[in-house]
């Protein structure tokens, strides 16, 4: 026994895992609201939450910190963090993502593919691994998102089911689009199902799960290691490999606007308005709007 247990150590130890990991890791979980066409019709890919329907979505963090790339804890600050939030179609994945890092380094094209920041993504829909067996979904996919390159623009990279239908660096119906700010930066994307899940397990409907993860890399020189990354689910950095430890991402029925009651408008400052129907209105008259003002969306009347 004492051989065995010596055994299953010595495994783990070589794939960067402590023996006990494999029984107390719990995956994070996530409802995933659908965006109804109303919704979808006001959406505009431009970097930015200035939708109506975001202000609803909930901003999930991803704070999963394991250690530095080469397996020692570095010193991780307010300078680096991470949210995402998450809606979904039959068609497609909605992120909004938000990244706080003092030093962002931008993929330049020269570079390997994670030696600059970058955001990457993983989906499966096979049947939940057992705790940490090294088991791939071949039908599920790892995308990378390289935010903030321009010279080929929604250029991605990624494996497995993705990995083969990406065509010089481009996947179809993929897009997303970088805003920089004074914090970091924010990530807008589309990402088609069908792109990123083989037909063999596709499945896009109400209260199915979508095994997931949303991983964020720091680097602080071009070129370089990624020196600090984070997960929302996996706790180590085996989720490409290690299955079991992507979140469950559970699909869920209509996204609500979250505003039912309805204020009189005593203050307009920075606030931007929306017709009911989730349109906005640069230049509201008497009536009733969504107030969307300082992250809280509000029915209002004029």
């Amino acid at each position: 026994m004492k051989k065995f247990t010596l055994a299953i150590a010595a495994l783990a130890a070589a794939s960067g895992l402590h023996a006990s990991d494999q029984y107390s890791f719990t995956p994070k979980s996530l409802d995933c609201f659908y965006l109804t066409e109303t919704q979808y019709n006001t959406f505009n890919l431009d970097g930015e939450d200035n939708e109506a329907f975001w202000a609803s979505v909930e901003a999930v963090d991803v704070n999963q910190f394991p250690s530095n790339w080469g397996g020692e804890p570095s010193p991780l600050n307010g300078s680096f963090g991470a949210k995402f939030k998450a809606v979904y179609d039959e068609y497609n994945m909605y992120l909004m993502i938000y990244v706080t890092d003092g030093t962002p380094v931008w993929y330049d094209g020269k570079v390997g593919y994670t030696a600059a920041d970058n955001v990457e993504l993983f989906f499966s829909q096979a049947e939940r691994p057992a705790p940490d067996s090294e088991e791939r979904d071949a039908n599920g996919s790892q995308l990378r998102l390289h935010p903030n390159y321009t010279a080929v623009p929604n250029f991605v990279s990624g494996g497995r089911f993705a990995g083969g239908l990406i065509v010089d660096g481009v996947l179809s119906g993929c897009e997303y689009v970088t805003k920089v700010n004074d914090n970091g930066y924010t990530v807008e994307a589309i990402v088609p199902w069908d792109g990123v899940i083989g037909k063999e397990n596709y499945n896009i409907t109400k209260d199915a799960t979508v095994l997931f993860d949303v991983s964020i890399a720091d680097c602080h020189e071009l070129g370089g290691n990624r020196l600090n990354i984070l997960n929302w689910s996996d706790d180590t950095y085996n989720g490409w490999k290690y299955h079991s430890r992507l979140g469950n991402l559970v699909l869920k029925g209509d996204l609500q606007a979250g505003v039912n009651s309805v204020e009189a408008d005593n203050s307009s400052a920075d606030a931007v308005y929306y017709d009911i129907a989730g349109r906005r209105v640069a230049n509201p008259e008497k009536g009733l709007y969504i107030r969307l003002q300082n992250g809280k969306a509000t029915k209002v009347a004029l």
